[in-house]
């Protein structure tokens, strides 16, 4: 069974393109388009990993993280925060509402796929292999 990956970011091309780099890493990937979007899939899905932008309308990157901390059953999801934003400030923000790590936007296609292995080896989760190319 592939873990799979939440993507939340208010980017459909973003979403697009973080989705397309998890999934040829061999992770399975469902999508939120905002934070109020995740919890709501939330309710019905639970998985391994979240890779949430910071900065999104309605319901930030912030908000979500205290909505899973607040719930038992996700509150130990590790969370990967993609944030623009290089103040020291927003990242103690995040970090001290439970983002597990960070990645600067934009980011390359590897660092994201080590990032979120680098998650999944830190908090137990299997690591999928990479999906093969069809020949």
């Amino acid at each position: 069974m592939r873990p799979t990956v939440l993507v939340v970011d208010d980017s459909p091309i973003i979403r697009e393109l973080l989705q397309l780099a998890l999934h040829e890493a061999g992770f399975s990937v469902v999508e939120a388009e905002d934070g109020e979007a995740a919890t709501a899939l939330l309710q019905r899905q639970a998985p391994q990993v979240i890779v949430s932008d910071l900065s999104m309308p309605r319901m930030d990157g912030l908000a979500l993280l205290d909505h899973l901390r607040s719930q038992p059953t996700h509150s130990r999801i590790p969370v990967l925060m993609l944030t623009v934003e290089t103040q020291p400030e927003a990242r103690a923000a995040a970090r001290s509402h439970g983002a597990s790590a960070f990645l600067n936007k934009p980011c390359r296609a590897p660092d994201l796929v080590s990032a979120v292995v680098r998650l999944c080896e830190q908090h137990g989760i299997a690591v999928p292999a990479p999906r093969q190319a069809a020949a």
